[in-house]
């Protein structure tokens, strides 16, 4: 293991329930399987017990070509037992029973009858099953991509986007070399209607989170300066009693990026100066009331960047790893290799990076590889799915193999600006829809 400088360890619990989102067949349905009465079910293999060609471990000679068995949709189970071919689809054996159809690209079994296949073509205009089986646009449907809803217009370069509550909080960091600075705080309810400004005249705003309070933000400063800050607003607007709004909870830091909170710290990453190479980077914490200073969890730790909490722990990207600190402060640890986005749900670390999506328990141990993402860069998870960022798309996954086509899992739900820099949460969503900005400005809403 690598370590860089603090004090501590780590230690966490891990099980496996979110491991569903791994599911290689990726499917509309579930990866159970039905033993379809195609030729003899019997127990016995039906190898070929003649002279036979050099097979290899677990395969059996099927007449004169080996065959293995578990998996041979032509000598499912036993040689000779072809499994039934699907329209808009592939036969598909598992475990050497005959299962639901691999669909070919665009379509989907939604009716999960095998008799008629992948009868759905997902990927044309049907709005009540737009890109997958039971998405209902309420709109048109384009290319198995659900039209967006505009929440609100006028948005500059938005950068961070949090759901919570009815309201929608977002930081939109303006025109980057402005004078004075025209960054903003905003809120626009999730259902619709004119956007609040929280805060303006802000200094390049990049991350943020919210609580029943309060909205916590950083302010990135002129780059490489090291005059960054850490700041709060009340959700309407207001500050209380405070003497000046927004209030300020850490000043003269160096490039603050992302934000997350626990019950009464502050936390965000630092990705360094330019005088330094990036190299004075880290992670902090700050008490949310602001009634003590900033307190180091773990510097220097190079570029820090993406972040994630758990009930003792603090995750952090830097340098093309991920590090975990007790949040009290202590010893980095190394825990795995990724340059991407970070989310930490129940047991389970997940991890984007420039090639793939995989999760890591965080009891540790080695990787689980979900899926391919060429640039992964922000990750949101719950129990209904997993939500990866790339290059401007949001794709959804969701667990026991729901994604619609094989092979093409998660599902392109939302396209987005693509912002200058990765963002820690270019996107939101809730039961219902997943929200992000368009190009043009708009904030937008789609059906999940």
């Amino acid at each position: 293991m690598t370590r860089i400088a603090g004090r501590g360890g780590l230690a966490v619990a891990f099980t496996a329930l979110l491991l569903a989102f791994a599911s290689p067949a990726c499917s509309a349905s579930d990866d159970t399987t039905t033993a379809l009465p195609t030729k003899d079910a019997g127990q016995d293999t039906g190898a070929d017990t003649g002279p036979a060609p050099f097979c290899a471990v677990n395969q059996v000679k099927c007449g004169l070509s080996c065959a293995f068995l578990a998996a041979d949709p032509t000598n499912c189970g036993r040689c000779g037992n072809s499994c039934m071919p699907f329209p808009s689809g592939a036969a598909r054996c598992v475990s050497g029973v005959c299962a639901d159809p691999a669909c070919g690209a665009g379509f989907a079994d939604c009716d999960l009858d095998q008799k008629n296949g992948c009868e759905v073509n997902v990927s044309g205009s049907l709005a009540n099953d737009c890109g997958i089986c039971g998405r209902k646009c309420g709109g048109p449907c384009v290319n198995g991509l659900c039209t967006p809803v505009s929440l609100a217009t006028g948005l500059v370069a938005p950068f961070s986007i949090v759901r919570d509550g009815t309201d929608l909080f977002l930081t939109d960091y303006g025109k980057d070399i402005s004078m004075p600075p025209d960054g903003r705080v905003l809120k626009v309810p999730a259902a619709g209607g004119p956007a609040v400004v929280l805060a303006d005249l802000q200094a390049l705003p990049r991350g943020l989170a919210v609580d029943t309070s309060y909205v916590y933000y950083t302010l990135f400063g002129a780059k490489g300066s090291g005059q960054g800050s850490v700041m709060k607003v009340g959700r309407d607007g207001t500050c209380g009693a405070a003497p000046t709004c927004p209030i300020v909870l850490a000043t003269s830091r160096k490039a603050p990026w992302s934000v997350a909170l626990d019950a009464d710290y502050v936390y965000w990453t630092e990705r360094g100066t330019t005088a330094a190479s990036n190299s004075d980077g880290g992670v902090f914490r700050v008490k949310k009331d602001g009634s003590a200073a900033p307190e180091v969890v773990v510097f220097p730790a190079g570029e820090a960047i993406a972040l994630a909490l758990s009930d003792t722990e603090a995750y952090f990207s830097a340098s093309g790893h991920v590090f975990g600190v007790p949040k009290t402060g202590g010893l980095g640890v190394d825990v795995a290799t990724a340059d991407g986005g970070l989310a930490v749900f129940g047991p389970t670390l997940y991890l984007g990076d420039s090639a793939r999506v995989s999760i890591e328990p965080l009891a540790g141990g080695a990787p689980t590889f979900l899926f391919v993402k060429q640039g992964a860069t922000a990750l949101a998870v719950d129990s209904t799915g997993l939500f990866v960022y790339e290059n401007g798309q949001v794709y959804e996954s969701r667990p026991s193999g729901a994604c619609p086509f094989a092979g093409t899992c998660p599902v392109k739900v939302l396209s987005l600006q693509a912002p200058v820099d990765p963002s820690p949460s270019p996107f939101a969503f809730d039961d219902n829809y997943v929200y992000g900005a368009s190009t043009d400005g708009r904030l937008l809403r789609v059906p999940r």
